[in-house]
């Protein structure tokens, strides 16, 4: 008998959004003698145009997860898969996505699944966009998270109008202008002094592909390196990689089975 576990879906309002607003997550099968609350947890955030389907539909994640859990090849985790919209996981004038993720997600599904992770038990990632998101609210908030998984993280160290999601709001100004200035400020390299200051340890691993035409790989080395003066990281640079869906499926069956 296969011992698979559950997928659930659905909403929290969200103050911080003023809206309903969708999740879906995996429960893993237990034996009787395990307890559902003490499991990690872990956030996975969608890239850019996507939801929180991505990852159950584009691959078969939660049935890779229910085989890799019951040869013993992954620990026992609920995986909670967030709609992160076209945000960049941040604060912006159009949505408030980074409170929401740490004020209204976390406390609210935590408490109705009955979760009790501390932070060593608390893990986040995510894609391109998701991968940016996900080494953000990490580096802002180590005392929610100890891992983050970022799969060719959005992290351009310089924006140009031929840059994949340059015309989005996120980082315009009132006059609609690309603001330079925010997207430095907002750069998770940007975080990385006063994550120092907390004394809080956050390991990374990061994984991009040499064919990657969206974010280049020289933009992801520079954010390795910057991480690489204040933390730990694993880093893998795939010469064959490139910007799609089978290279993230490997990145993230990778990360279950070697890294959360």
């Amino acid at each position: 008998m296969k011992k698979n576990g559950v997928m659930v879906d659905g909403t929290i309002y969200s103050p911080s959004l003023g809206f309903d607003w969708n999740y879906s997550v995996y429960c893993p099968y237990l034996d009787s003698n395990e307890s559902f609350g003490s499991l990690p947890v872990v956030y996975l955030l969608h890239g850019a145009t996507g939801n929180h389907r991505n990852m159950t539909e584009r691959f078969l994640l939660p049935e890779f997860l229910d085989e890799c859990m019951e040869l013993g090849e992954c620990r026992k985790c609920v995986v909670i898969f967030v709609d992160g919209f076209n945000s960049f996981y941040l604060n912006s004038r159009c949505l408030q996505m980074e409170t929401a993720v740490i004020e209204d997600l976390i406390p609210t599904l935590e408490a109705r699944l009955g979760l009790h992770p501390t932070r060593e038990k608390r893990f986040i990632g995510g894609l391109s966009m998701g991968g940016y998101g996900a080494s953000n609210l990490a580096l802002r908030y180590p005392e929610y998270f100890s891992k983050v998984m970022a799969l060719s993280p959005a992290v351009w160290y310089t924006m140009t109008p031929t840059t994949v999601t340059y015309e989005w709001h996120v980082f315009r100004n009132q006059n609609d202008v690309f603001d330079h200035d925010l997207w430095n400020r907002q750069h998770p390299s940007a975080m990385l002094p006063s994550y120092q200051t907390k004394n809080l340890p956050v390991s990374f691993l990061v994984m991009t592909g040499g064919r990657d035409e969206a974010v280049p790989i020289a933009d992801v080395k520079q954010f390795v390196a910057d991480l690489e003066a204040y933390t730990e990281v694993d880093v893998h640079y795939l010469d064959d990689g490139d910007h799609s869906w089978p290279f993230w499926e490997y990145g993230t069956y990778y990360a279950f089975k070697h890294f959360f």
